[in-house]
């Protein structure tokens, strides 16, 4: 039988929108429409650049616009005016909870990112306060830690990869293992810590060491927001990534990474793209024996998730 019940996307971006007013939302509306969404959660990273630091206010519009159709992340802000001081992390926590924000989206821990902002250490006393707000709250994180594996190996980078200056092999970056080795001790320190890793936390060449840390952390959600290693990933070990997926159904969020496209010039395009990615995602995580795609996944209206409930 088929599932009727909502779906939310749980990871989604906002990439443009600053020069075309109104027009802008009314296509994530019609994203949300067409990817048969009941809501989707759109989250703000204005630590990717200095372009990206309206992103918070232009998100709680999506609230105002859309009761009910849109949750919202806010991210930090590191790029203060000469002379002003930034706000340490738990008073803008506390300050997005405030307004309205329905959590934290953190992508310090991506390595271009990482670099920019002057490689900072999730697990120092300059984030401790922020960690037990929202731990004691129970205000969800979505974080962004590392890349695929792959970006550390010359030889295993594709041609898009090294054009894009993804490759962190050079010596300039930390390696891999170091960005875990930091979530592992906010982890260890914040154990009831409401806390999602987007792209399934770079994990799914390792299945066993995946299954290891879900049993350590039961706090912890991992999302299938899609990664390019991750399609081939599951496919090696099809079987077994579905046995995952039936015993962690309640630890597995469903999201896209859609809204990237830049501006409304290409409007038609995201679309098509943004229906593609969702139905990937479907077809990869909840096809059933048969090699049917019944969608069964439970929604937790008060945090913006859709989990995979049954498979």
């Amino acid at each position: 039988m088929k599932y009727r019940g909502k779906i939310i996307d749980s990871h989604h971006h906002m990439v443009g929108g600053y020069g075309e007013g109104l027009a802008f939302y009314e296509l994530y509306q019609k994203l949300l429409e067409n990817g048969g969404l009941s809501a989707m959660n759109v989250v703000m990273i204005p630590q990717w650049g200095e372009e990206y630091i309206t992103q918070n206010e232009q998100a709680i519009l999506f609230k105002i616009l859309y009761p009910g159709k849109f949750y919202t992340y806010a991210g930090f802000d590191y790029y203060m005016p000469k002379g002003k001081n930034r706000k340490d992390f738990e008073a803008q926590a506390r300050q997005y909870i405030d307004m309205g924000f329905d959590g934290i989206k953190m992508v310090e821990l991506k390595p271009m990112v990482y670099k920019q902002l002057g490689c900072p250490v999730l697990s120092s006393e300059a984030y401790e306060g922020m960690w037990r707000f929202m731990e004691n709250g129970g205000h969800p994180v979505l974080l962004h830690m590392g890349d695929p594996e792959t970006y550390w190996d010359i030889s295993r980078c594709t041609k898009m990869d090294l054009e894009n200056g993804w490759f962190c092999g050079d010596g300039t970056y930390p390696q891999l293992e170091e960005f875990y080795a930091d979530v592992e001790k906010v982890l260890d320190k914040h154990p009831g810590l409401n806390v999602s890793l987007a792209h399934f936390y770079f994990l799914s060449a390792q299945l066993e060491r995946a299954a290891r840390f879900l049993d350590k952390h039961p706090c912890v959600r991992f999302d299938i927001t899609p990664g390019r290693e991750m399609y081939e990933n599951f496919s090696m070990r099809a079987d077994e990534w579905r046995d995952f997926s039936i015993r962690y159904q309640d630890r597995i969020l469903y999201g896209t990474d859609n809204g990237w496209s830049r501006g409304l010039h290409n409007g038609k395009r995201q679309e098509d793209r943004a229906l593609v990615k969702f139905f990937c995602a479907c077809a990869l995580y909840i096809a059933d024996e048969d090699g049917q795609h019944d969608a069964k996944n439970q929604v937790d209206d008060n945090k913006g998730h859709v989990i995979n409930q049954g498979i």
